[in-house]
């Protein structure tokens, strides 16, 4: 995946974060990720988020990984569900499918967030996240399609509706 691309991912996660439906819940799980495994954890969360894209209520997610080698939590996963019952009976689903292995040493701490503060502004529907506000952070992208999970390159235009 291209860093622009990544880039977009973590915009549309934290463009879902920031819009004003009350009834999305976002997940924070951070990992504690022991010695020589970190390959192997991003590896089970991969196939994680695999299986729980297809899930009903599953809106977005971003795993992100510290700068510090050293830092206690080495990753932390934000992703963004309709609603606690949704990511509840998804994760249900994923532990009995087994997705997830055991990894000896490994720490999970999951727990279900929602946004009461923001700095971030865009359009009330949450549809476009930074429309006509090109960014160089983000490599020129005008926008980020929450619904169709795809950024908007400068100059192309929105879809109609």
């Amino acid at each position: 995946m291209s860093s622009i691309r990544q880039l977009c991912t973590a915009a549309v996660v934290l463009a879902a974060t920031a819009g004003p439906a009350a009834a999305d819940v976002t997940l924070i799980n951070v990992f504690e990720v022991p010695d020589g495994r970190l390959e192997t954890v991003v590896e089970a969360w991969e196939a994680a988020r695999d299986f729980l894209s297809r899930e009903p209520g599953y809106v977005a997610t971003a795993l992100h990984r510290s700068l510090q080698p050293d830092d206690r939590f080495r990753l932390i996963n934000i992703a963004v569900w309709e609603s606690p019952e949704a990511f509840a009976a998804a994760a249900a689903r994923m532990r009995a499918a087994g997705v997830f292995p055991r990894i000896e040493g490994l720490g999970v701490n999951p727990a279900l967030y929602t946004v009461i503060r923001t700095d971030a502004c865009g359009p009330a529907d949450r549809r476009w996240f930074g429309r006509g506000r090109p960014s160089p952070g983000f490599g020129g992208i005008e926008a980020c399609d929450l619904l169709e999970g795809r950024c908007v390159e400068p100059g192309e235009r929105e879809p109609e509706g």
